[in-house]
């Protein structure tokens, strides 16, 4: 079953997934986003400090001047939306959903709308979860994609041992409820960290909120394809999304002889994520820090937003 999380109610979008019947398919729908609100927080008030208003000296009436975050920037609602929107939904997918909540134990895999994925991907995963045993018992988080682009040839059929260092690993990464469970207690350290990558937030979690780091077994070869010329942070002239598809098919076609893999090879090193950095920013807004609270803990309805859009720091 795929679980479509929308941040967008799209008619053509809808009518193509509800067309789908060559597996099973669930929609859900962001209930904060700023296609809702366009006009009042989660979305962008008027009276909103812009991103780069400079308040150093100066009397300002934007009404959340004196939430800047560590660079001296204000929110922008369309990469804070972001965050909100990955963290509602894998909340939702383990918490508030009968069908993976109640009685299904195995692993979710988390996916964005441009990743383009190998043929072997659930061969892989089944091969992962049934090895992981003998192979890295302690690995919490099974890595399918990477950004490796080096030949397949190097890469073969091995897997490799490390903390799950999630901003070169968020590519089809696949976690069960125990270790959502785990992470869920972290729910403040998310929330306050400034950084509106839901990414870089979750590597600075994996990194210092828990009394371990959080380890994962990944593939070498990616089975996980970035489609990235219309990504957030990419701003090319061009965007060319054929022309992305066709060259990811290429590369699955280069590295044919080692899909559906009878075996994995793993690799003797543990793979080290290094010391926990700052966050990029974008993520001081108060307002933005308590809508995170509230969706971690189930608490956000019309009186708790209406409560936050009629906060003010001056």
């Amino acid at each position: 079953m795929v679980v479509f999380s929308h941040d967008l109610w799209d008619p053509a979008i809808n009518a193509f997934v509800r067309n789908i019947t060559d597996f099973r398919v669930m929609q859900m729908f962001f209930p904060f986003s700023i296609q809702l609100y366009p006009l009042v927080f989660p979305g962008r008030d008027p009276k909103d400090c812009s991103w780069n208003t400079n308040t150093k000296g100066k009397n300002t009436d934007c009404q959340n001047a004196k939430w800047p975050d560590s660079y001296g920037h204000y929110r922008e609602a369309s990469f804070t939306q972001i965050k909100h929107h990955w963290w509602w939904k894998i909340h939702r997918v383990f918490e508030g959903l009968r069908v993976t909540r109640d009685n299904y134990m195995g692993h979710v895999v988390f996916l964005e709308e441009d990743h383009y994925v190998s043929p072997d991907i659930l061969h892989v995963l089944s091969l992962m979860q049934r090895l992981r045993p003998a192979l890295c018992p302690s690995c919490k988080v099974l890595a399918l994609g990477n950004y490796n682009k080096l030949n397949p040839h190097v890469y073969k059929n091995l897997v490799e041992k490390g903390d799950w260092w999630v901003t070169k690993y968020n590519l089809g990464f696949a976690m069960d409820a125990v270790v959502w469970r785990s992470l869920s207690k972290c729910k403040e350290k998310f929330c306050t960290f400034d950084d509106y990558n839901w990414d870089w937030t979750m590597t600075n979690v994996a990194q210092t909120c828990l009394e371990q780091r959080l380890s994962m077994m990944s593939l070498r070869l990616s089975r996980v394809l970035h489609l990235g010329s219309c990504g957030t942070h990419v701003k090319k002239k061009v965007c060319d999304v054929q022309a992305e598809v066709k060259n990811a098919v290429s590369r699955l076609s280069a590295s044919k002889q080692w899909l559906y893999p009878d075996i994995l090879v793993p690799l003797g090193s543990w793979k080290k994520s290094g010391k926990p950095k700052k966050g990029n920013g974008g993520w001081g807004d108060l307002r933005d820090r308590e809508l995170c609270r509230g969706i971690g803990n189930d608490t956000v309805d019309e009186a708790f937003l209406a409560r936050l859009q009629a906060m003010t720091s001056v």
